[in-house]
């Protein structure tokens, strides 16, 4: 009997220990998905509206490239 009711001890705190990592582990990945979100609301479209003004950028390059290819021809 004693020897279960140690077993029974040990279990408790293995279940105990086994929670408080999980709950530790949620609460990262909580963490996680908010840095994401962050990432969403405001570094993603800070990158798009950079990529969009490279792209207009090249465009007006591009134009400038076949007037001067034009009227060499």
């Amino acid at each position: 009997m004693m020897s279960q009711s140690r077993q029974s001890d040990i279990d408790c705190k293995d279940a105990k220990h086994d929670y408080e990592v999980n709950l530790k582990a949620e609460l990262e990945i909580e963490l996680l998905h908010d840095k994401i979100n962050a990432l969403r609301q405001k570094e993603i479209p800070d990158y798009i509206g950079a990529l969009q003004t490279q792209l207009q950028v090249q465009q007006q390059q591009h134009k400038r490239l076949e007037k001067l290819l034009q009227s060499r021809s």
